[in-house]
């Protein structure tokens, strides 16, 4: 323990928070000033050994393989779009950029890597810096290259991101423990998080006997996942004394812990920043040359049968929806004619991360803090404007809306209904919004049907990840909490829209990139912290 209070107090030095332990609660956040600034930000929070586990199903090409940021300019998106749309080489080679044109301007380097997890597929890096710290965490695996190998494609087969986030973070851990020599140290991050077994951390079945031969079967593939992992690491890179991240108990822990702490992370693509920005404008001769430069890629585009895009299983008909009320309608008058087209046409893109400090942060239904994402995979924690934050408030989150100004409805149906979408993340709200006098929420009944947990598998929407649960996609299954973000890219213009909320809460949602807690629908439940 003296290990995780060092780990935490370095974690959080300077930041404007610290921990504190709540009574029935475990650890949380209290502020150590009053937020100051517009918007008054608390802190800033990066990914985990700065790694972040992109879906299965995102298109190749477009995020960094480290740390996930966009790669490339729109253009270079765009051509990836269409060459998975299945444009011939001959047409793709007609579309060009003109000179000095925006879509060409670079969000990030791409630097190509050497094949690793995928025979024959590149890992692409926004940065040399990416490329170096990959090469350096991952680099003793090749010699166990097969196996490595054999434990992705399991992770692929099962459409559990989750198996992979933790093999990358061991292998990080690992990298670490060579650099310092600290095994304690180096573990603290891993072992500070709040953990269940994986199997107890995710969404089952309402009838005991579904849901126990559903929990059983996680246990067989979990321990498959774990002899498959000790296969590619223990040869080359063995774990120091005192590590149980490779026994069955300490393995399904650490997926149990990225279940209740990882953060999905939807990305919405640069292209669709530059789109946004040049309908703005005010009409003008540039203008009308942007509008013309984009018009032969969106003609392509819209003659193309759309890709697959990034989906996870758990994501249901409810997340598909809000998700379309995320896109914009646009009709430009260009100098080549009329173009009527949908943002849809560019979809976004997701990844998975812990981001340690959002971690720490616990539930409320009328949080003091709300959450926003930029491109470069950095969160920040920013207090609401009604919460009058001063030193020694305790910062909170809603799992199941971290938009700013967010509201919450009253009743015993809507407390209910927050109180099965929170069930996941293993805690039951106390907050004033859920104490409902008389007991009544308590002896309402449960609806028919609750949504079991379904494989990470394909859906454009995956629920988000918490602080102590994962998932992925909002409002999708009993616990999905979503966090609306608006990109560093995209300051001056709202990114996609704004978001439907839940039945149980309702608020403004503004967007460019959105980060989303886990929920236990997808693989997880939650995404902030614990209230456990």
């Amino acid at each position: 323990m003296a290990a995780i209070d060092t780990y935490l107090d370095e974690l959080l030095r300077g930041c404007g928070a610290r921990v504190q332990e709540f009574p029935g609660c475990g650890r949380g956040l209290v502020a150590t000033a009053s937020p100051v600034g517009k918007p008054p930000i608390i802190f800033g929070d990066g990914p985990l050994g700065r790694i972040v586990q992109t879906a299965f199903k995102a298109q190749p090409g477009l995020a960094c393989t480290m740390c996930g940021h966009a790669l490339g300019s729109p253009e270079h998106h765009l051509r990836r779009l269409l060459q998975a749309s299945g444009l011939s080489k001959e047409a793709l080679l007609k579309l060009s950029v003109p000179r000095g044109c925006m879509l060409a301007e670079p969000v990030s380097d791409v630097v190509p890597g050497i094949p690793l997890f995928a025979k024959g597929r590149k890992p692409l890096f926004c940065s040399e810096a990416c490329f170096e710290e990959h090469e350096r965490i991952f680099r003793p695996v090749r010699r166990q290259l097969l196996a490595a190998r054999r434990f992705a494609q399991h992770a692929r087969s099962s459409d559990c991101v989750f198996y992979m986030l933790a093999f990358k973070l061991i292998c990080w851990a690992l990298a670490e423990w060579e650099r310092t020599g600290d095994a304690v140290g180096v573990a603290a991050p891993l072992s500070a998080l709040y953990s269940r077994p994986y199997w107890d951390a995710v969404d089952a079945p309402e009838d005991e006997v579904a849901a126990s031969e559903f929990r059983a079967h996680l246990k067989e593939e979990t321990e498959q996942s774990r002899l498959l992992a000790v296969a590619a690491l223990d040869a080359v890179m063995p774990m120091p004394p005192g590590w149980d991240f490779l026994e069955p108990l300490g393995y399904a822990k650490l997926l149990g812990a990225l279940c209740c702490n990882a953060i999905a992370v939807v990305y919405a693509t640069p292209v669709v920043q530059h789109v946004l920005q040049v309908d703005a404008m005010v009409d003008c001769p540039a203008k009308e040359e942007a509008m013309a430069a984009l018009y032969p890629w969106i003609k392509a585009l819209q003659s193309q049968p759309q890709a697959a895009v990034d989906t996870d299983s758990d994501c249901g008909s409810d997340e598909n929806s809000e998700r379309a009320g995320d896109e914009k309608d646009l009709v430009w008058e260009t100098p080549s004619g009329l173009l009527g087209f949908s943002t849809a046409l560019f979809p976004s893109y997701k990844g998975y991360a812990v981001f340690p400090r959002l971690s720490l942060a616990n539930h409320s239904c009328k949080p003091t803090c709300a959450v926003e994402f930029t491109f470069s995979a950095t969160v920040f924690l920013l207090a609401q404007e009604t919460s009058h934050i001063h030193t020694g408030s305790e910062l909170t989150i809603s799992y199941l809306d971290a938009s700013l100004g967010a509201t919450v409805l009253p009743g015993v149906e809507a407390a209910q209904r927050r109180k099965l979408l929170l069930k996941p993340y293993g805690f039951e709200c106390k907050c004033p919004c859920c104490e409902i006098s008389g007991g009544q929420a308590q002896q309402l009944t449960t609806p028919k049907k609750t949504k079991k947990r379904k494989r990470a598998k394909q859906s454009g929407k995956a629920p988000a990840g918490t602080s102590q649960s994962s998932g992925a996609g909002e409002y999708v299954g009993a616990g999905a909490l979503q966090k609306h973000a608006s990109s560093k890219m995209q300051v001056n213009s709202p990114l996609r829209g704004s978001k439907p909320h839940s039945p149980a809460c309702d608020g403004p949602g503004q967007l460019l990139g959105d980060v989303r807690p886990l929920c236990k629908t997808s693989r997880g439940a939650k995404t902030g912290t614990k209230r456990r």
